[in-house]
């Protein structure tokens, strides 16, 4: 149950339970915001006093999202999304005007979609305009949309707003499941291991083999070739036993860079240990860099302090690190702490 304010009157309304589809292999996510910090988030926002109009509650998510306190470096879950996202579902004017909003403000901060979870999101409102601005703040983070676009076209009516949905979808560029939403941040590097393990294989996306470095080298180009803007800047920083860079320094995006970097990200070849910190201080030697996007597979050689305190004192938390544990069990779950003490976001992605 959900209690909604239209104006002055409370409503009662019911969200039908839905079951979420699963993520790709390579895409499953296992570090959601945690049940009781979760849970005290989403009854802040259903029991906002019935004498604010609903818009309050859209202001009061705002507020949640952009506190890194509060945030402490965890994502959303598709089921957390969609139960946020029910709380502003359609039933007058007020919640039309907001419901959009709420969809914009979730979506840099949830960990990724399927397209039935999103098809659920669309579903909350009846009205095909709102609809339409629901599309657009959540096609980006819809992790199968390939293979299921027609969930999302499906839920309009009426020849032109089939056909603005069709354009929608077919103009999307979604964001791969390993790296998120590299958009925000302007100057960024990539710090990728290339350690032995990274040969590691898995069942991927179509259930045939593949190797862990293969799999973060698609995800890495396309990540580069969609989801770069004309007003970034980014490096590419491999590391195993040493580390290297595709350039001494963040570089603009252009075609030339895109292909160059491109060429860099399909030659890394996983061996040897995992010298993580030699990684991270290249990309904290460039002054320029103001945010990290870290992956790994296992634990780093050394000290696993010392590389917190490092990149804290680096970052101050101004200059956030993205880290994703890629299959890398419990060995990944310190790079939490690096996520909440710099104001990133942590992924942790099993088979």
């Amino acid at each position: 149950m959900a209690f909604r304010c239209i104006l002055s009157i409370c409503v009662l309304s019911v969200f039908a339970s839905v079951a979420l589809a699963e993520l790709p292999p390579g895409c499953v996510e296992d570090t959601a915001m945690p049940d009781d910090q979760y849970s005290a988030l989403y009854d802040k926002l259903k029991d906002t006093p019935c004498k604010f109009p609903v818009y309050m509650r859209l202001y009061e998510l705002e507020q949640y999202l952009s506190n890194k306190e509060e945030m402490k470096g965890f994502g959303l879950s598709p089921e957390q999304t969609v139960e946020i996202g029910s709380l502003f579902d359609d039933g007058g004017s007020f919640d039309q005007l907001v419901l959009d909003g709420a969809m914009t403000a979730l979506g840099p901060h949830t960990l990724g979609l399927a397209c039935t979870d999103g098809a659920t999101l669309l579903e909350l409102s009846s009205n095909q305009n709102t609809r339409i601005d629901i599309l657009k703040a959540i096609v980006n983070i819809s992790l199968d949309l390939g293979n299921n676009s027609a969930l999302y076209v499906d839920k309009f009516e009426g020849f032109l707003y089939k056909e603005e949905a069709k354009r929608i979808v077919n103009e999307a560029t979604p964001y791969g499941c390993t790296f998120g939403n590299t958009s925000v941040v302007k100057r960024l590097a990539f710090v990728i291991d290339t350690s032995g393990s990274m040969s590691t294989t898995f069942p991927g996306p179509e259930g045939t083999p593949i190797s862990r470095m293969a799999f973060v080298q698609q995800q890495l180009n396309d990540q580069i070739r969609m989801h770069l803007s004309d007003d970034q800047e980014f490096n590419i920083i491999q590391f195993s036993s040493s580390a290297s860079q595709w350039q001494p320094g963040v570089q603009p995006v252009t075609d030339e860079n895109i292909a160059s970097a491109v060429a860099f990200a399909e030659k890394l070849s996983p061996s040897g240990s995992t010298n993580m910190i030699g990684g991270l201080t290249a990309a904290m030697k460039d002054s320029k860099v103001e945010g990290i996007f870290l992956l790994t597979d296992g634990a780093p050689d050394g000290s696993k302090t010392a590389i917190i305190d490092a990149v804290t004192a680096w970052s101050q938390g101004k200059k956030p690190v993205f880290p994703t544990a890629f299959m890398a069990g419990t060995d990944g779950d310190w790079m939490q702490e690096l996520a909440d003490k710099t104001g990133g976001m942590f992924r942790k992605i099993d088979a």
